[in-house]
Protein backbone atom coordinates (compact mmCIF):
# COMPACT_ATOMS: atom_id res chain seq x y z
CA UNK A 1 0.00 0.00 0.00
CA UNK A 2 2.60 2.35 0.64
CA UNK A 3 3.99 2.11 -2.63
CA UNK A 4 0.25 3.90 -4.03
CA UNK A 5 0.80 7.93 -4.69
CA UNK A 6 -1.37 8.50 -1.89
CA UNK A 7 0.46 7.34 0.75
CA UNK A 8 3.04 9.33 -0.29
CA UNK A 9 1.69 12.03 -0.52
CA UNK A 10 0.35 11.55 2.45
CA UNK A 11 3.52 10.06 4.18
CA UNK A 12 5.16 13.99 3.08
CA UNK A 13 2.28 15.79 4.83
CA UNK A 14 2.19 13.96 8.15
CA UNK A 15 5.61 12.52 8.30
CA UNK A 16 5.91 12.46 11.90
CA UNK A 17 2.23 10.87 13.07
CA UNK A 18 3.58 7.37 11.88
CA UNK A 19 0.01 6.43 9.70
CA UNK A 20 1.69 3.93 8.35
CA UNK A 21 2.37 2.05 11.18
CA UNK A 22 -1.49 2.04 12.32
CA UNK A 23 -2.33 1.23 8.75
CA UNK A 24 -0.37 -1.85 9.00
CA UNK A 25 -1.63 -2.95 11.92
CA UNK A 26 -5.07 -2.86 11.25
CA UNK A 27 -4.19 -5.05 8.32
CA UNK A 28 -2.63 -7.81 10.78
CA UNK A 29 -5.79 -6.96 13.61
CA UNK A 30 -7.12 -10.31 14.58
CA UNK A 31 -4.64 -12.46 13.22
CA UNK A 32 -2.99 -15.17 15.42
CA UNK A 33 0.45 -14.88 16.54
CA UNK A 34 1.91 -17.75 14.93
CA UNK A 35 0.36 -16.90 11.63
CA UNK A 36 2.23 -13.12 12.11
CA UNK A 37 5.51 -14.76 13.33
CA UNK A 38 5.59 -16.81 10.32
CA UNK A 39 4.95 -13.69 8.43
CA UNK A 40 7.37 -11.48 9.66
CA UNK A 41 9.61 -14.58 9.45
CA UNK A 42 8.41 -14.63 5.31
CA UNK A 43 9.04 -10.87 5.46
CA UNK A 44 12.04 -10.57 6.97
CA UNK A 45 13.91 -12.95 4.18
CA UNK A 46 12.53 -11.67 1.61
CA UNK A 47 12.35 -8.05 2.26
CA UNK A 48 14.29 -6.72 4.90
CA UNK A 49 17.60 -9.24 4.69
CA UNK A 50 18.64 -8.46 0.89
CA UNK A 51 18.07 -4.73 1.39
CA UNK A 52 20.34 -3.96 4.29
CA UNK A 53 23.51 -2.85 3.44
CA UNK A 54 26.91 -4.57 3.40
CA UNK A 55 28.88 -2.01 5.03
CA UNK A 56 26.46 -2.03 8.37
CA UNK A 57 26.75 -5.70 8.34
CA UNK A 58 30.72 -5.63 8.18
CA UNK A 59 30.43 -2.75 10.82
CA UNK A 60 28.49 -4.64 13.04
CA UNK A 61 30.54 -8.02 13.03
CA UNK A 62 34.11 -5.89 13.46
CA UNK A 63 32.08 -4.29 16.60
CA UNK A 64 30.98 -7.84 17.65
CA UNK A 65 35.12 -9.19 17.32
CA UNK A 66 35.84 -6.15 19.15
CA UNK A 67 33.62 -6.99 22.48
CA UNK A 68 31.56 -4.62 21.79
CA UNK A 69 27.74 -4.79 23.27
CA UNK A 70 25.29 -4.66 20.10
CA UNK A 71 22.01 -3.12 20.30
CA UNK A 72 19.16 -2.52 17.36
CA UNK A 73 17.04 0.59 18.58
CA UNK A 74 14.28 0.86 15.65
CA UNK A 75 11.25 1.89 14.98
CA UNK A 76 10.18 -1.08 13.37
CA UNK A 77 8.17 -3.96 14.60
CA UNK A 78 10.42 -6.01 16.97
CA UNK A 79 8.28 -9.21 15.50
CA UNK A 80 10.74 -9.24 12.44
CA UNK A 81 13.42 -7.40 13.73
CA UNK A 82 14.30 -10.42 15.96
CA UNK A 83 15.03 -12.16 13.17
CA UNK A 84 18.22 -10.00 11.98
CA UNK A 85 19.13 -10.26 15.45
CA UNK A 86 19.15 -13.82 16.01
CA UNK A 87 20.96 -14.07 12.80
CA UNK A 88 23.93 -11.21 13.66
CA UNK A 89 24.25 -12.24 17.30
CA UNK A 90 22.92 -8.63 18.27
CA UNK A 91 23.09 -8.99 22.22
CA UNK A 92 19.06 -6.12 22.39
CA UNK A 93 16.53 -5.53 20.27
CA UNK A 94 14.37 -2.46 21.15
CA UNK A 95 11.71 -1.69 18.78
CA UNK A 96 7.94 -1.30 18.40
CA UNK A 97 5.89 -4.50 19.91
CA UNK A 98 2.72 -5.46 18.36
CA UNK A 99 0.02 -5.97 21.33
CA UNK A 100 -1.86 -9.49 21.14
CA UNK A 101 -4.56 -10.51 23.27
CA UNK A 102 -5.53 -14.42 23.63
CA UNK A 103 -2.59 -15.11 20.86
CA UNK A 104 -4.59 -12.31 18.30
CA UNK A 105 -3.12 -8.93 17.19
CA UNK A 106 -5.19 -6.42 18.77
CA UNK A 107 -4.02 -3.99 15.59
CA UNK A 108 -2.16 -1.59 18.37
CA UNK A 109 1.00 -1.22 19.53
CA UNK A 110 2.21 -2.60 23.10
CA UNK A 111 3.88 -0.01 24.86
CA UNK A 112 5.65 2.81 23.23
CA UNK A 113 6.17 3.40 19.64
CA UNK A 114 9.82 3.20 19.50
CA UNK A 115 10.37 6.47 17.23
CA UNK A 116 12.13 9.74 18.06
CA UNK A 117 12.60 10.27 21.69
CA UNK A 118 10.37 7.37 22.41
CA UNK A 119 13.95 5.21 21.10
CA UNK A 120 15.68 6.93 24.33
CA UNK A 121 13.04 5.62 26.86
CA UNK A 122 12.76 2.56 25.58
CA UNK A 123 16.77 1.74 25.27
CA UNK A 124 16.85 3.43 28.56
CA UNK A 125 14.86 0.46 30.35
CA UNK A 126 17.04 -2.40 27.94
CA UNK A 127 20.52 -0.70 29.46
CA UNK A 128 21.76 2.13 31.48
CA UNK A 129 22.37 4.73 29.09
CA UNK A 130 24.48 6.78 31.55
CA UNK A 131 27.69 8.92 30.56
CA UNK A 132 30.05 6.67 32.38
CA UNK A 133 28.19 3.37 30.89
CA UNK A 134 28.03 4.31 27.41
CA UNK A 135 31.87 5.13 27.41
CA UNK A 136 33.33 4.26 24.09
CA UNK A 137 29.47 3.93 22.43
CA UNK A 138 28.94 4.27 18.89
CA UNK A 139 25.52 4.54 16.92
CA UNK A 140 24.66 4.24 13.08
CA UNK A 141 21.35 5.45 12.10
CA UNK A 142 20.00 6.86 8.50
CA UNK A 143 17.41 9.38 9.66
CA UNK A 144 17.72 12.27 11.15
CA UNK A 145 14.76 11.34 13.62
CA UNK A 146 17.77 9.29 15.64
CA UNK A 147 19.65 12.73 16.36
CA UNK A 148 19.08 12.48 20.59
CA UNK A 149 20.42 8.75 19.93
CA UNK A 150 23.24 9.75 17.43
CA UNK A 151 24.10 12.55 20.15
CA UNK A 152 23.33 10.07 23.15
CA UNK A 153 27.19 8.00 22.14
CA UNK A 154 29.96 8.83 22.15
CA UNK A 155 30.42 8.51 18.31
CA UNK A 156 27.19 8.82 16.11
CA UNK A 157 27.58 7.70 12.57
CA UNK A 158 25.14 8.45 9.54
CA UNK A 159 24.76 5.68 6.87
CA UNK A 160 23.39 7.35 3.79
CA UNK A 161 22.94 5.93 0.07
CA UNK A 162 24.98 7.05 -2.39
CA UNK A 163 25.28 11.08 -1.38
CA UNK A 164 25.95 12.87 1.76
CA UNK A 165 23.86 14.45 3.70
CA UNK A 166 23.60 18.05 5.06
CA UNK A 167 22.42 17.39 8.86
CA UNK A 168 25.40 14.81 9.74
CA UNK A 169 28.20 17.84 8.68
CA UNK A 170 26.12 20.21 10.65
CA UNK A 171 25.67 17.92 13.76
CA UNK A 172 29.26 17.06 13.97
CA UNK A 173 28.62 13.28 12.84
CA UNK A 174 30.73 10.94 11.35
CA UNK A 175 29.19 9.18 8.35
CA UNK A 176 29.15 5.95 5.97
CA UNK A 177 28.53 6.64 2.21
CA UNK A 178 26.95 3.50 0.76
CA UNK A 179 27.20 3.93 -3.12
CA UNK A 180 24.44 1.40 -5.06
CA UNK A 181 26.19 0.39 -8.29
Amino acid sequence: LVKIYFFKVIGRLYPKNNWHKKLKLSQIQGMSYVDICKLSKDYYHEVVRPNILTPIIKELLNRKDENYITVVVSGGYSIYIKHFCEEFDVDHLVATDIKFSNNKCEGKISGLDCMNYNKLKKLSLEINISNEELKGSISYSDNISDLPLLKLTDMGVVVSKNKSQNWAKLNNLNEIIWKNH
